[in-house]
């Protein structure tokens, strides 16, 4: 194991690209993990502006975490669920699919 790493905690979803999905989104108490720093350089620019939906959002993030970092996938399945407890409204699904 690696000593002396600094980490940064990766907030999902990000505060930047939530607030237009969220209206209240409270920026102090988001869900969020602990990566490496040098992992958090990697992905914090990314940019989800274009995504219009929470679920949409999560996917996204959730992949570049995936792709970019050593996240283990149990921790994202429970970023996942923290989510959908979180914001259980924006997961209901309609009769054509989700919202």
């Amino acid at each position: 194991m690696e000593k002396n790493i600094t980490t940064d905690l990766h907030h999902i979803p990000n505060k930047k690209d939530i607030k237009g999905i969220i209206k209240d989104f409270d920026t102090g108490d988001g869900i969020a993990v602990t990566i490496p720093s040098y992992e958090h350089i990697r992905i914090r620019h990314f940019d989800y502006s274009r995504v219009q939906n929470l679920r949409s959002l999560l996917f996204e993030e959730l992949r570049v975490l995936r792709k970019y970092t050593k996240t283990p996938p149990a921790v994202l399945i429970k970023i996942i669920e923290a989510n959908k407890g979180r914001y259980p409204e924006y997961f209901k699904k309609k009769k054509n699919g989700f919202k």
